[in-house]
């Protein structure tokens, strides 16, 4: 909680910063007009620093994008610097040196806030992940729309007893475990709520799944995983991203026995052939069929 805290604060006091020179730059007041004319960059170079400024505060608030809003604050404030100390000077329009302070205050934030999301960018380019398990989720909801409660919760005999449900529930409940325990940094799938009404009600799991897809997109971040085994309790170091795609893989593999109740249910046809196949397989059944 406090380090959700503490990045909010970092990321709350470069935005507001640049978001409140706004107004006197989209509303030409007399001090931003002469400030510009000084730089001989009346009007347009006014209204462009503000739109610049404006959607580098939206990047820096954005927490996919605070690493390269924090850049462009970085490059957008050195200018601004550099303006007051060759041309404009450091006391502008008899203001204290207000707006200079302002600046590098701004540029400390964004460097701050650049190296503290350094990690976090370089696994940015792993965006992919987040679109998969987005595309295994939404298939999985549209599989459930088309069934009925009593097709969900019907105990299939060549699972054991075990029904679709059950095995949504199960692999619903590692993904809000791994999503609750962003905040805590410690994940334990082994304490899980085994929800009934996901087991028995195809409506709660769609509308869970939902709220996964709305939340799961987050930065990276190192975590422990916990896990018992033969009686003694284990703490192995992880990360957010890393229990993603764990959790992709054990999504896949619940799908796939999904997929072996429908077909033996006689509705195999509800679901498209991949459903259940993990990417690996489809791209080399592709590569098969190519040659």
């Amino acid at each position: 909680m406090m380090k959700n805290f503490i990045n909010w604060a970092l990321r709350l006091v470069p935005a507001i910063i640049l978001l409140q020179t706004l107004f006197f730059k989209f509303t030409a007041h007399p001090d931003s007009v002469a400030i510009f004319s000084k730089l001989h960059a009346e009007p347009f170079g006014r209204i462009f620093s503000g739109v610049l400024e404006l959607i580098t505060a939206i990047m820096i608030l954005t927490p996919k994008t605070t690493f390269w809003g924090a850049i462009l604050g970085f490059f957008t404030m050195i200018g601004a610097i550099l303006s007051h100390v060759f041309i404009i000077g450091i006391d502008t329009n008899n203001d204290g040196g207000k707006l200079f302070f302002l600046a590098v205050t701004v540029i400390i934030f964004c460097i701050i806030l650049i190296f503290k999301f350094k990690k976090t960018k370089m696994y940015s380019n792993n965006s992919s992940i987040f679109m998969l398990l987005l595309d295994i989720l939404t298939e999985q909801q549209n599989a459930l729309r088309k069934i009925s409660p009593e097709i969900y919760t019907f105990a299939v005999p060549s699972l054991d007893g075990a029904s679709i449900g059950g095995h949504v529930r199960h692999s619903i409940e590692f993904l809000e475990i791994l999503l609750n325990s962003y905040s805590t940094n410690i994940i334990n799938y082994e304490k899980r709520k085994r929800n009934i009404e996901l087991e028995k009600n195809p409506e709660e799991a769609i509308n869970a799944i939902s709220n996964i897809i709305s939340n799961i997109n987050l930065p990276n971040k190192n975590l422990i995983l916990q896990q018992t085994l033969e009686g003694v309790l284990i703490e192995i170091p992880t990360n957010f991203y890393r229990e993603i795609v764990y959790n992709i893989e054990h999504c896949i593999h619940h799908q796939a026995l999904i997929k072996v109740a429908f077909k033996e249910m006689k509705i195999g046809h509800l679901i498209h052939k991949n459903f259940g196949v993990a990417p690996s397989t489809i791209q080399y059944r592709e590569t098969q069929n190519t040659n």
